[in-house]
């Protein structure tokens, strides 16, 4: 899934864009959110599945009049009906300035009276487009590719014109599931996931949104844009309240003896020693959110505890009994999650394509991803610096004969001082 790295990512291109407006105007660009409930997920009677929640506590849904003559694709209204968003789709939403936030792995986006909370489940995107593209794009859709034709009439698509085919690439008619968009002037926000697994939580108030409601630490930012997919502190705009959960969690995990491996309460950000919180009364879960690391996923968990030389099969506990373990663990996760806003992180895998096609694959950006700042994951081959090679060597990691956790003694260990990369095979 979207991880810090790429929702940094999505939020820079939304920010590059509202930057240029502001230049070119000189004021904030205003934009009008628009739902397309007819690309929502719509779940089995086993397993329901919701892609949108409200939250409109006192709001005046008065304040934005419902046009008789506003034309509602058919599917969209009786996906709104199901869905419970009507008063979203079948009028014409007010117009404001765009605002945009991110905390760890959740972005928000505001424009008028509403803001949208994305959880980017396991592949949704965010892509900026001409309005002129936008206007052609939704203007055609069709049904989904569901093996179910009555599934695939309600799981609807729309065409991505074929001139946005890149030469060499399949004949194959594409298609885009778009769930919400926020359309400017020139410009146009779509929030798209092939999977249909994002969600999106909308918070409607009694007046627009303003970059001031998206003050750190504020009322908004702490008790409601967040609320919804919490994923903790971010680790690099609330730094110290970030360690402090961290520490939190330490705690926990060495006073009930937690078995989970420290790669799965990571990646997962959940925990079973916070079971008694509110939290997981909630939600029925009994892992619940640890909020220790905000921005983690499965790539950023198993290579930030190889760069920290931590085994991903340990045990939480094990790891926090250790002290040298914690120690490499708690002073190396801010600096690790700091390099994805590093102005080095954002020339390399940020940047805009020489191309007008906005759906064309940036080859460099991925090129530099891959192979600078993807370490272990899903690799069958690393090539370690000399610095963690001679590390793991002098923890016994690389002796088969040495069992983790135990003595080893380090003094018969080779040191290989060259200033050179290792190979090694992923196991």
């Amino acid at each position: 899934m979207p991880e810090a790295p790429e929702v940094y990512a999505f939020y820079t291109k939304i920010e590059r864009m509202i930057e240029e407006e502001k230049r070119r105007t000189g004021r904030i660009p205003e934009a009008r959110l628009r739902l397309f409930p007819r690309c929502f997920a719509v779940g089995t009677k086993t397993k329901p599945y919701s892609s949108i929640s409200i939250n409109a506590d006192g709001f005046l849904h008065g304040l934005e009049l419902s046009d008789p003559g506003y034309k509602v694709n058919p599917h969209d209204l009786a996906s709104a009906n199901r869905t419970r968003c009507l008063p979203y789709v079948n009028r014409e939403l007010t117009p404001g300035p765009l605002v945009c936030a991110i905390r760890g792995k959740c972005l928000v986006l505001a424009a008028g009276y509403h803001a949208i909370s994305i959880n980017f489940g396991l592949e949704a995107s965010i892509y900026v487009l001409s309005r002129a593209d936008y206007e052609e794009i939704i203007e055609s859709d069709c049904p989904g590719p569901n093996p179910s034709k009555s599934k695939a009439e309600r799981l609807r698509s729309f065409k991505i014109p074929s001139r946005f085919s890149e030469q060499g690439s399949s004949d194959k008619p594409r298609m885009i599931n778009i769930f919400c968009s926020f359309a400017l002037e020139r410009y146009a926000v779509v929030v798209a996931d092939s999977a249909r697994l994002v969600r999106l939580h909308v918070t409607s108030a009694c007046r627009f949104w303003a970059e001031e409601h998206f003050r750190l630490n504020g009322y908004w930012w702490r008790k409601m844009l967040f609320e919804q997919f919490p994923d903790g502190p971010d680790w690099v705009l609330e730094t110290d309240a970030a360690f402090r959960r961290l520490d939190k969690w330490r705690s926990r995990c060495l006073e009930r003896s937690s078995a989970e491996p420290i790669v799965k309460a990571i990646t997962s950000n959940t925990s079973d020693v916070f079971s008694d919180t509110s939290a997981s009364s909630k939600t029925g879960n009994k892992h619940a959110i640890s909020g220790a690391f905000g921005g983690l996923g499965r790539h950023l968990a198993n290579d930030f505890l190889y760069h920290v030389a931590i085994p991903p099969g340990l045990s939480a506990s094990a790891v926090c009994a250790d002290e040298q373990m914690w120690d490499r663990l708690r002073n190396g996760i801010l600096p690790y999650m700091q390099q994805w806003r590093h102005r080095d992180f954002i020339s390399r895998c940020i940047t805009t394509k020489n191309s007008t096609n906005p759906f064309a694959f940036n080859l460099i950006s991925n090129t530099n991803y891959l192979s600078m700042y993807t370490k272990v994951y899903s690799k069958k081959f690393v090539r370690m610096p000399s610095e963690i090679y001679n590390q793991y060597l002098e923890l016994g990691y690389l002796d088969p004969a040495h069992t983790i956790g135990e003595y080893f003694n380090s003094l018969r260990v080779f040191y290989d001082i060259s200033n050179i990369e290792k190979v090694l095979r992923i196991q």
